[in-house]
């Protein structure tokens, strides 16, 4: 049988119909503000991410399929607030079969590589922005060496989205420091860039779902065992790394170190992920508001 075309997440347009298999990342039964049920996904393909809800026949839907499940889906995408969800229609487990019968790539579904593929090149015409050699060196070694585990991050669901936005944090976050330079001059932005690229590395460390140490101290040591195998790293700049990236979870230690670098790139960092959530929770509670 010849391939089917799959419609792709990232080509959804508002009043689209769609159907297709997508990896489910999420599901959660909530309720409106009027107490109604509904069921939160969230769905995946190589091309990336939307949100989706279901708010008829749940007790039907929800039985079909779990977390972790390859889902075929019939849907209408609308738009609230220019964020785009999927109005659910119909979903269930997609029977292992399908897929050879089909001739429908299974990896092409789980995959995140294309959307990834997208943000690493940005990243890296930011990280060439970059004039401190050892800075420049040091996040080319770490981001090349845990491609594979950088890249497993946008599989992972977490309320906060650090996880799955962590790619797109980072240029969103370059993009407005870029802008930024032309205004604040005496900022050293080759740190600030930096900083901001490793604060959170740490959500790849083994020990991350331990969580005895925080994200910012377990990202320190991955910086740290790096640095071990750069010759001639400048011991003040080490230091300022360290003391940055292990006080980031709290701004009034950030405060404390009265540093302009460390000033900016805690709260354009906070900015961005803050501004991720709303644009969620906004969908989220489209319906809370609404019905």
């Amino acid at each position: 049988m010849d391939k089917i075309k799959l419609d792709k997440i990232s080509n959804f347009k508002i009043g689209k119909s769609i159907k297709g298999f997508y990896l489910c990342i999420h599901k959660n039964l909530k309720h409106t503000i009027n107490g109604d049920e509904f069921l939160d996904i969230r769905l995946k393909d190589s091309s990336g991410f939307i949100n989706a809800k279901i708010w008829n026949n749940i007790n039907v839907f929800d039985v079909r399929f779990k977390v972790g499940d390859i889902v075929a889906v019939k849907g209408k995408v609308l738009e609230f607030k220019k964020v785009n969800f999927l109005n659910i229609g119909s979903i269930k487990k997609a029977d292992k079969d399908i897929f050879n019968d089909y001739n429908i790539n299974y990896n092409e579904i789980i995959s995140s590589n294309i959307s990834n593929d997208k943000y690493w090149k940005k990243i890296f015409l930011f990280i060439d922005t970059i004039k401190d050699k050892h800075l420049k060196n040091l996040i080319t070694s770490i981001f090349k060496k845990n491609k594979t585990s950088i890249y497993a991050l946008s599989s992972v669901y977490d309320e906060s989205g650090m996880y799955e936005f962590f790619l797109e944090d980072i240029v969103s976050v370059a993009r407005i420091l870029i802008k930024f330079k032309n205004i604040y001059p005496n900022i050293n932005f080759d740190l600030v860039i930096s900083i901001c690229m490793l604060c959170k590395i740490g959500l790849i460390h083994k020990d991350v779902k331990n969580r005895e140490l925080g994200i910012h101290c377990l990202s320190w040591e991955i910086v740290k065992s790096e640095l071990s195998l750069k010759k001639n790293f400048p011991e003040e700049l080490s230091l300022q790394l360290q003391i940055i990236i292990t006080n980031f979870n709290s701004e009034y230690a950030i405060k404390l170190i009265k540093s302009k670098e460390a000033f900016l790139s805690y709260y354009i960092c906070t900015l961005v992920q803050k501004m991720n959530y709303y644009n969620k929770i906004e969908v989220n509670h489209m319906y809370n508001i609404n019905k």
